[in-house]
């Protein structure tokens, strides 16, 4: 097959997108190992660059701070979980599928040191609306089987349930006392998304609409 005057311009191109996702990686490998040695606040950005290997300059080139770092790793944990939903939601119910990985999420954040929570309430959920495709895969999913409303896009539904999710950590978080196990919480607060957007709701009709 004759090569295209444009072979060599996209391979520069994916070599540029894989020396970015490195550095990317970098970063936030050398982040959390910071975060869990020396705690969210006291570790500077400085610090992270220099252990990542890069200038400190170049960390803004992928971060706007701590705290758009943090709402990346946020995103990319958030991601497993609902990719691990799906893959169970494939071959299971799906309320019983997410129910259980949310559970052992909910599980492995009560077991993170202090420097996750000061982190987590200081994450802008607005920068999480876009939710990780993991979570729309989900919702197409459900949307397919018919457990879920297919009036509502796949982008929509999964944002919201990124942000319930990350909003019913954070009120947990600043609850005092606590009412019951994190998990409790957050099944909660995702099961009033799921209800609502059961497939049974498309038949509901405002009266008199």
């Amino acid at each position: 097959m004759a090569s295209s005057p444009f072979d060599g311009q996209w391979t520069e191109l994916g070599l540029r997108e894989a020396k970015k996702r490195r550095a990317q990686a970098a970063l936030l490998s050398a982040a959390i190992e910071l975060f869990e040695q020396q705690g969210f606040a006291a570790t500077r950005i400085a610090e992270i660059a220099e252990r990542a290997g890069v200038s400190h300059a170049t960390f803004f080139n992928y971060f706007a701070g701590k705290d758009g770092l943090f709402s990346e790793w946020l995103s990319q944990r958030a991601g497993e979980v609902f990719g691990r939903c799906a893959e169970d939601a494939s071959s299971s119910p799906l309320r019983p599928a997410v129910r259980r990985n949310l559970r052992k999420f909910s599980a492995w954040i009560e077991e993170r040191p202090p420097w996750l929570e000061e982190a987590w309430l200081r994450c802008r959920v607005g920068s999480l609306v876009e939710a990780p495709s993991a979570a729309q895969t989900l919702v197409e999913l459900a949307q397919e089987r018919g457990d879920l409303r297919r009036d509502v896009s796949p982008p929509q539904l999964a944002g919201l349930l990124m942000v319930v999710l990350v909003g019913a950590v954070a009120e947990w978080w600043v609850a005092k006392p606590r009412e019951g196990p994190l998990s409790g919480h957050v099944l909660r607060a995702v099961d009033l998304v799921l209800d609502g957007a059961r497939r049974r709701s498309e038949r509901v009709r405002p009266r008199g609409g």
